[in-house]
C-alpha cells in the first residue's frame, strides 16, 4: 500500500480512458469495475491518489483481457500527441535537448514516475526512477511512460538511424506476458528483473541533428509549454480560480495550499506570494469559500449538520459550530431554527 498522500494526477487518468476507448472498453464498465467516480472538471495536473490509476489499469487489464494494454497504450499517438510537450520534443534540435525537456515539463505522474538522466561510457542511461517497493504495484504506469519515451524517440530518428542504434529497455518488475510479446509491440530488445528502470541508448545518439527542428515553432511552444506548466491560466482572475478550486475540493481531507500549488503546477510558496500581492491568502479564501457554502446549506433543512461539516471539509460537528460561531455569533441550529421561525433572518448575515 502506498502512503494516503501518494499521488499521480488526473492526467494519467485520462490516458487511461483514451486508452480504454481506442481498445473498445466502456468508460462506464471499466470505472464501475475499477469502483472509481472521476470528476470531468478536474484539473489535468490535479492531484490523484495513486491507488486510483492502478486500479483502472487492473481493470483495463481485465476487461480488455489484455494484459499488456497499459504498454500498447505508450505507443498510441492519440496519448501523446496532445500535448505541447510533443511538438516541442519534435520541433528541438537534436536527442540531447529534447531529453532535457521531457524530464524538465513531463508530470504525467507527480512524484511517481520520476525522470533521470546520465552517462555511462559510450551509452546514455534515462532511468525512471520509482518509490522503493512498488515496482510491481506501479508495473502499468511504468511500462506505458517508458512505450511513450520510445514513441518519441522514434519520432525524431529516421528508421535508418533507428535500425543501427535502437535502445534497449531494462524493467525493475518481472514481466506481465510473455517477453517476446513486449518486443514485438516496443520493437526493441528488453529485459526483467533489473536493478533499476532504464532506458538505454548509443551516446551519440543524443547529438545528432534532429530533420524536425524548427526553431521558431520550437520557441512558439517552448512558451506555450511554459504556460501550460506554470497552471494558472494568463489574464483570469487568480482569486475566482483559487476559490472555485477551493469549492470543488471542500471535502477533500488534503486541501491545503500545497495541495493547490500541485494542482495548477506551481510552488506554495508562489502560489501563496501570487495571494499576498491580491492581499489575500489561502485561508482567507478557504474560510470566506466555507462561509458561503455554510450559508446556502444551512437553509436546508433535509441536510443535516453533519452532513454540512463533512461538505464543508470540517473534521467533525464542533469544528464547524466553532467556525459559525465565529462567523455570526450563534450556532448552525441557532441559525437554521431562526431561519425557520422567520426566512429573513438569512439575509441578515449576508
Amino acid at each position: 500500500m502506498f502512503p494516503a498522500n501518494t499521488c499521480t494526477n488526473a492526467l494519467q487518468i485520462r490516458f487511461i480512458l483514451q486508452a480504454a476507448k481506442y481498445f473498445n472498453l466502456s468508460t462506464k464498465d471499466l470505472l464501475s469495475s475499477a469502483n472509481v467516480i472521476i470528476d470531468n472538471h478536474c484539473l489535468p495536473s490535479a492531484p490523484i491518489p495513486v491507488e486510483i490509476a492502478i486500479r483502472l489499469w487492473q481493470a483495463a487489464e481485465h476487461l480488455s483481457r489484455d494484459p499488456l494494454i497499459a504498454l500498447k497504450s505508450g505507443t498510441m499517438t492519440q496519448t501523446y500527441q496532445q500535448s505541447p510537450l510533443f511538438g516541442l520534443v519534435c520541433a528541438t534540435k537534436n536527442m540531447m535537448k529534447a531529453c532535457k525537456y521531457i524530464i524538465r515539463y513531463q508530470k504525467n505522474n507527480l512524484g511517481m514516475v520520476n525522470h533521470r538522466m546520465g552517462f555511462e561510457g559510450n551509452k546514455v542511461i534515462g532511468e525512471l526512477v520509482t518509490p522503493a517497493h512498488h515496482d510491481e504495484e506501479l508495473r502499468p504506469l511504468i511500462e506505458r511512460q517508458a512505450s511513450v519515451m520510445l514513441s518519441f524517440f522514434k519520432v525524431i530518428f529516421s528508421p535508418e538511424v533507428q535500425k543501427n542504434a535502437m535502445p534497449e529497455i531494462y524493467f525493475k518488475h518481472q514481466p506481465n506476458g510473455p517477453v517476446e510479446h513486449y518486443e514485438k509491440i516496443l520493437g526493441v530488445k528488453v529485459h526483467f528483473g533489473h536493478s533499476k528502470n532504464l532506458f538505454v541508448a548509443p551516446r551519440h545518439l543524443m547529438d545528432m541533428n534532429n530533420p524536425l527542428h524548427n526553431p521558431e515553432m520550437e520557441e512558439a511552444l517552448l512558451s506555450l509549454t511554459q504556460r501550460h506548466d506554470r497552471g494558472i491560466t494568463e489574464g483570469t482572475n487568480l482569486i475566482v480560480q483559487i476559490e472555485e478550486f477551493i469549492l470543488k475540493n471542500l471535502n477533500n481531507r488534503y486541501l491545503n495550499i500545497d495541495f493547490v500549488a500541485t494542482s495548477y503546477a506551481i510552488g506554495p510558496r508562489t502560489l501563496q506570494r501570487r495571494l499576498k500581492e491580491q492581499n489575500t491568502s489561502f485561508n482567507v479564501l478557504l474560510n470566506n469559500v466555507r462561509y458561503n457554502r455554510a450559508m446556502q446549506l444551512i437553509v436546508d433543512p433535509d441536510i443535516s449538520i453533519s452532513e454540512i461539516a463533512t461538505d464543508l471539509g470540517f473534521q467533525n460537528q464542533s469544528a464547524l459550530n466553532q467556525a459559525f460561531t465565529r462567523w455570526t455569533n450563534i450556532t448552525p441550529r441557532q441559525y437554521r431554527d431562526a431561519c425557520i421561525d422567520n426566512p429573513v433572518t438569512q439575509y441578515a448575515f449576508n
